[in-house]
């Protein structure tokens, strides 16, 4: 007979399928929130180091950073099928079948690192050429993307494990990492970056260094903090790789990761666009500031996704769908709130917070009117990327990535062509045009959510 699960998984299961579901997504939410503005914080200031370096370091650093997302997008095949899968079992209560969805995911995760991370190492060069890069940005963005790849095994295994966690509702665990590496990364970036004291200084080289280190530490904290949860047992069995969990997990997470990577190959191509104005690299570095800035408003609504993707695939493993739709409705309209805040905050403080980053006047403007332009389509922003967790607790995995197909490469980008290179507008053109998309992401993924069969998906 099945062992019951500890108590602390199941204090947190009783509150998600029984609590009040407005403050249950919330006490969810907000360890989230927190988590991903230490996340959003850390590349902020990693980007206003690295900006004093120059354009040309803030401009390879940010062409680098464009192609970790495809490592990022690969590593969602997953953790994406983790959350879903420990999800619906906790919510279930099959705790040994949960058990062995993390030790294969973990499996699958390192296996998976290193396959993923000889790729990039491989492709990203030319990636990055293709993106615009040249001259000095481009040489210091090779060189920082090559020590950051040297760290593949403990990327994956944070995203792995930090899914595990979400799926049985524990999201103060990946808080407490988070935290932890947030401060080595800056520490790290401080004294490698400028050569304080007795490091010296490496620059570029000193921030990819910072990074590696961090997400290792991450990491190991992540697995040793697993060993103590509920789920510790999930260590403690057969490390044997077992083909058909491997298909199960990525049946769930393959869809997710093609949707993460034609989102990645449509930033790629946005860059390459924004290579071609007569802007040229300073459009290209007022674009890292923008999206380093935009990360806090998009990283809370990624936080109530989580929770949303939480509920949902708990909920549904008790067999009460109405309480799932209800747990994502509410993770929606919390977020929406959250980023359409920061929207505010975007459009009236605009410059000052571009001047953070960067003095150099042909950069400075361009980064103002990206971050007033996007402003307007935070909320939409935040209904997208929520209703897509949804989606993903529940294993329906499918539709977001055509919706992502629809949005991006059928609208974002031809018209940020049209409207950047054939009219002219340049920058603020290929602005319009992404939050236009953005736009028409949110409404497109409501419609996905009310009129989709997603609640009847088999994992």
């Amino acid at each position: 007979m099945e062992q019951p699960a500890p108590q602390p998984e199941i204090a947190a299961r009783e509150r998600i399928i029984s609590g009040n579901v407005w403050t249950t997504v919330w006490w969810l939410a907000w360890p989230s929130v927190v988590t991903m503005l230490l996340l959003t914080a850390n590349g902020m200031i990693d980007a206003v180091f690295v900006g004093r370096l120059g354009t040309a370091a803030l401009s390879g650093v940010g062409l680098a950073s464009q192609i970790m997302l495809v490592l990022m997008s690969l590593v969602m095949a997953v953790s994406v099928g983790t959350t879903a899968l420990v999800a619906r079992f906790v919510g279930a209560a099959q705790i040994k079948d949960a058990e062995q969805a993390v030790r294969q995911s973990i499996l699958l995760g390192v296996i998976g690192s290193v396959l993923s991370g000889l790729f990039v190492f491989l492709v990203g060069p030319t990636l990055m050429r293709i993106m615009g890069g040249r001259g000095e940005g481009l040489t210091l963005g090779i060189t920082y993307l090559n020590i950051v790849l040297l760290g593949a095994v403990p990327f994956y295994l944070l995203f792995v494990l930090n899914g595990v966690f979400r799926g049985f509702g524990d999201m103060r665990t990946p808080l407490m990492v988070t935290a932890v590496v947030t401060v080595v990364s800056i520490v790290g970036d401080y004294l490698l970056i400028f050569g304080i004291g007795p490091f010296p200084r490496l620059g570029v080289v000193g921030a990819g260094i910072a990074n590696v280190t961090a997400r290792s530490v991450g990491a190991v904290m992540l697995l040793a903090c697993l060993a103590r949860s509920p789920m510790a047992q999930s260590l403690r069995g057969s490390w044997r790789p077992i083909g058909s969990w491997f298909r199960r997990i990525l049946n769930i997470g393959s869809p997710a990761a093609l949707q993460a990577l034609l989102r990645t190959g449509a930033s790629m191509v946005y860059f390459a666009i924004l290579g071609l104005t007569p802007q040229g690299q300073s459009a290209i570095a007022a674009l890292t500031i923008g999206i380093r800035t935009e990360a806090l408003a998009f990283m809370p609504g990624f936080a109530f996704s989580t929770a949303a993707t939480s509920m949902v695939g708990q909920n549904l493993g008790a067999r009460q769908p109405k309480r799932a739709i209800d747990s994502a409705w509410a993770a929606t309209w919390q977020g929406i709130w959250i980023t359409g805040a920061f929207g505010l905050i975007f459009f009236v403080f605009a410059s000052p917070i571009s001047s953070l980053f960067t003095k150099d006047p042909s950069v400075l403007p361009l980064a103002a009117s990206y971050l007033r332009i996007n402003a307007i389509s935070e909320p939409f922003l935040a209904m997208a990327m929520i209703f897509t967790g949804a989606l993903q607790g529940a294993g329906a995995t499918r539709m977001p990535a055509m919706a992502t197909i629809a949005t991006m490469w059928v609208v974002r980008l031809p018209l940020s062509y049209y409207l950047a290179l054939v009219l002219g507008y340049g920058t603020v053109g290929a602005w319009v045009a992404m939050a236009g998309s953005t736009i028409l992401a949110g409404l497109i993924m409501l419609g996905v959510f009310k009129w989709s069969r997603w609640k009847e998906t088999e994992v």
